[in-house]
């Protein structure tokens, strides 16, 4: 007996040398973490106070409860790790217990350092203690416009309407939903507009709010879209953002259904498209005042529901919105240039950038395909479009490329309402590539185009060329368009180089999928490093075929050493 007491004692204090530092961590940071909670409850209380203001002091206070806040949850996911190293199962037990567990700790571990990194910008972002030379408070004016991808537009879609968001003192002291073509009208005089909007969308009438995100290049576009707002009755706008309605929709699924009193509906994600068109459509004429009440509407019920979510549905949430930062289906600019840069390293800004090459010897190519639906119809819902990219290394060392695209119109020949608000696909398509690449040729349905119907656009700037035209797609019918590329510069199979092609994603776009194809000379082999977006689908002797569906933007490189090409995707 006395023997086992004495073991016993003995495995007690082998537990407690263990476990002891381990132990009063997580006493420490269980303090911390009640600390915490209890200065997140008194800001989400003051920030629901609307007297309430935010000084400078104050939000210095704050932000450095939340730095120690945050050292706290690194310091507890370093103890995690560390029971785990001796508790293996604790994970799964954690998980059974709070099935949640393993979607919070990535939720946390991945974007709060973003999160950290934007409360340093918050007082510049919303204007706390931000005051004027003449002693008055400034304002930081945002507009948040919502584009419609089921009418694809280069910068993710039709603007049709728009949040004006204004913060003072740090919080927000405006938020209204509103008609694009309500500052649209207050445009005065005429603005020439670009070329294909001109002979596409209007032959008279100039250039308006509504078509002003024409410019691929996000940070273009959305100073382009401030001017608008700003000549249409606003004062400087100081950013804007751009949603469309595919992340929206992914939110109500989150969200969940919200009923709206006024119209005695309730409204889902799948039923939101349906509604907001049925009911912004009727009666409609530009001042009418019919969409934007229902937005409305629509913006205050979900607002409503937005305090009332379980810590599972935030976690989605923030998922869906980092995430669609991420296929850039959420795209911001801002005038501050400290805060563009932030933007900017995250690949938030919806720029279009080429990567750098990665060695000395190397050429960049580009590949970005941007859709414009100008048949003034909500198409986009219910077309598939399939892009084959293929590349030949030819033996005496030439390089050429063809791009195919491949068109299914799943609409009727005439719109039906409430499911299908398209017919005909009438697309200005945009091939944008480096200006060392050489067009050789567009063809339609096999019908090669003629020179004088494609736009060709250089800016030297972004060193880009861009390749536009007209193309149609029917009702119920497939349609494909191909172009021929040739490169410049030569190939040194004797010599170490690299390839390597950046593939941009269009905002707004759902359907992205790629088939890309190598082909290679007899003595050159092919090997894959490795595939991020695409994953290989078969290969052989000369030739390598990858597929996969790209959801961001993507830069793949071709490395060729002593006459074998290695595929690398970055």
């Amino acid at each position: 007996m006395i023997r086992v007491v004495s073991i016993l004692f003995v495995f007690v204090l082998v537990v407690v040398a263990v476990f002891s530092p381990l132990i009063v961590s997580s006493v420490r940071l269980v303090q911390e973490t009640r600390t915490c909670q209890q200065k997140f409850n008194e800001v989400q209380t003051f920030f629901a106070d609307s007297q309430s203001l935010i000084t400078t002091d104050q939000w210095q206070s704050w932000q450095s409860r939340t730095q120690k806040c945050t050292t706290a949850f690194y310091r507890w996911d370093t103890t995690y790790s560390a029971y785990l190293r001796y508790i293996p199962f604790l994970d799964d037990m954690m998980t059974r217990v709070y099935p949640q567990w393993r979607p919070f700790l990535h939720t946390v571990r991945t974007y709060l350092p973003l999160v950290s990194e934007f409360m340093q910008e918050y007082p510049n972002i919303a204007g706390i203690d931000a005051t004027s030379d003449n002693g008055k408070t400034n304002e930081r004016r945002y507009i948040l416009a919502f584009e419609n991808n089921t009418e694809l537009r280069p910068t993710g879609g039709f603007l049709g309407s728009y949040a004006y968001v204004v913060f003072r003192n740090g919080k927000i002291a405006e938020f209204t939903v509103d008609d694009i073509y309500n500052p649209d009208g207050q445009l005065q005089g005429y603005v020439e507009p670009p070329a294909p909007i001109k002979n596409y969308l209007f032959q008279a009438g100039g250039w308006h709010l509504r078509d002003s995100n024409w410019n691929p290049n996000f940070p273009e576009a959305a100073q382009t879209m401030a001017w608008f707002f700003e000549h249409g009755g606003y004062q400087q706008i100081d950013g804007i953002g751009v949603i469309t309605l595919s992340t929206v929709q992914d939110a109500l699924k989150i969200i969940g259904d919200v009923y709206l009193p006024d119209y005695s509906q309730t409204v889902s994600a799948d039923t939101l498209y349906a509604f907001a068109q049925s009911q912004t459509e009727q009666q409609f004429f530009p001042g009418a005042s019919n969409k934007r009440d229902v937005l409305g509407a629509l913006s205050r019920a979900v607002l409503r529901k937005l305090g009332d979510l379980s810590i599972e549905q935030r976690i989605q949430l923030t998922e869906v919105f980092f995430h669609r930062l991420k296929t850039k289906d959420i795209l911001l600019w801002t005038r501050d240039p400290l805060l563009q840069q932030v933007i900017e390293k995250h690949g938030w800004d919806g720029a279009i950038r080429q990567e750098a090459c990665t060695t000395v010897r190397c050429r960049a190519d580009l590949l970005y395909i941007v859709e414009a639906n100008v048949g003034i119809n909500k198409t986009n819902c219910c077309i598939d479009r399939t892009a084959h990219l293929d590349l030949w290394f030819n033996d005496d060392e030439t390089a050429t490329s063809s791009v195919q695209l491949n068109y299914e119109n799943h609409n009727p020949v005439t719109p039906q309402p409430p499911k299908f608000y398209g017919g005909g696909y009438r697309n200005y398509l945009r091939i944008i590539k480096n200006p060392d690449m050489t067009l050789e040729g567009i063809a339609m349905n096999n019908s090669l185009l003629s020179p004088k119907t494609i736009d060709v656009e250089s800016d030297p700037k972004l060193n880009i060329q861009s390749y536009g035209f007209i193309s149609d797609v029917g009702g119920g019918d497939k349609g494909d368009v191909t172009a021929l590329f040739s490169h410049q510069k030569r190939l040194d199979y004797a010599s170490p180089q690299s390839y390597e092609l950046t593939i941009l994603k269009q905002p707004g776009l759902e359907t992205n999928e790629y088939f890309l194809t190598i082909h290679l000379p007899k003595h050159v082999s092919v090997s894959l490093g490795s595939s991020a977006g695409l994953s290989v689908l078969q290969k052989s002797s000369n030739t390598m075929e990858l597929h996969g569906t790209i959801e961001s933007d993507q830069k793949i490189s071709f490395t060729n050493f002593s006459k074998s090409i290695i595929i690398n995707t970055i």
